[in-house]
C-alpha cells in the first residue's frame, strides 16, 4: 500500500501549473503500472 501512496503523492504534485512540475506528472503516469 505504501507504493500506491507514494505514486498518488507524486501525481498530486503534478497538479502544479509549473511546466517543470507538469513534466514530473508524465513520469507519474508512466510509473503508474
Amino acid at each position: 500500500m505504501s507504493t500506491i501512496e507514494k505514486t498518488v503523492w507524486t501525481c498530486d504534485n503534478c497538479r502544479h501549473t509549473n511546466a517543470v512540475e507538469r513534466k514530473r506528472c508524465t513520469d507519474c503516469g508512466t510509473t503508474r503500472h
